[in-house]
């Protein structure tokens, strides 16, 4: 029991040495366990560190500078739009004539006031609805076809005589 006491003392003793010597060599940079080597790739290291963290933060500031470049060209445009809108829709409000501006596909996008008396409608009735709306069940295929043939060859010159439908029924002619 004795010799095991002892020994167990002894190895006790040794183990905390070691751990000691290792605890040294960690706080002593130049020591002879830990070769200059070693510490100059550490520093490397560091410093692709430090040099990575930089480069980030000057993405992240070059992100945010685009963001606000982006937004205040994105609300410049908006507000030309607006206006190029409002002065498009004085424009139409002062005509005498029905006017109707249709996108590609003849979906009804503005109409001036002259037009909604003709039709005898609101403009929440007519804005987002489809051309042929406005036309007489029987002729409104064969007028969005002339209508297509005309915006397809230029429509510059191109004179249409179609016929258009009121809100209580009536058909009137439409140029």
């Amino acid at each position: 029991v004795l010799g095991m006491l002892l020994a167990a003392w002894l190895g006790g003793w040794l183990a905390s040495r070691r751990l000691a010597r290792s605890v040294r060599s960690l706080s002593e940079p130049t020591s002879a366990s830990q070769p200059a080597s070693e510490i100059i790739e550490i520093r490397n290291a560091r410093q692709l560190i430090d040099d990575a963290h930089a480069q980030r933060d000057r993405i992240e500031t070059e992100r945010r500078d685009g963001e606000r470049h982006y937004r205040e060209r994105l609300e410049s445009s908006a507000a030309d739009l607006r206006s190029r809108e409002a002065q498009l829709s004085g424009i139409l409000e002062s005509a005498n004539d029905a006017i109707i501006v249709t996108d590609p596909r003849l979906s009804i996008v503005m109409v001036n006031s002259a037009a909604l008396r003709q039709f005898g409608m609101t403009r929440e009735e007519i804005v987002g609805t489809m051309l042929e709306r406005l036309f007489p069940e029987p002729l409104r295929q064969s007028q969005c076809r002339a209508i297509n043939d005309a915006v397809a060859s230029g429509g510059a010159g191109r004179h249409l005589e179609l016929m258009g439908l009121r809100a209580d029924g009536g058909e009137f002619p439409i140029e």
